[in-house]
């Protein structure tokens, strides 16, 4: 094996394995794969929460309002954290026109 560029636990996308029989017959048997532990892990813990409502009071009024609080160092999907922490909240209403 060679290590490339900075190798870190935070760098590893995947790990393969693959086995190859230069033999005409088949393999029988185990593979054991040992797992990776750390002895002081970076423990990194970020919080994201969303409320959204919408409601109809039966033609009379509406109501919409929305709520998001993010901290920098939520990870999304994508492995992304944020650079600043994030709050949005919002609302809107309409009251309609009884005849």
């Amino acid at each position: 094996m060679k290590a490339v560029n900075d190798p870190t636990i935070s760098n590893i996308s995947q790990v393969l394995l693959g086995i190859r029989n230069n033999s005409q017959f088949p393999i029988e048997g185990e593979i054991w794969i040992n797992e990776i532990h750390l002895n002081k892990p970076y423990v990194k813990t970020g919080w994201a929460r969303r409320f959204n409502l919408s409601t109809d009071l039966v033609n009379i009024f509406s109501l919409q309002a929305g709520y998001a609080k993010q901290d920098k160092n939520f990870e999304n999907s994508a492995g992304q954290t944020g650079r600043s922490s994030m709050y949005s909240m919002g609302y809107s209403t309409s009251n309609y026109d009884i005849i």
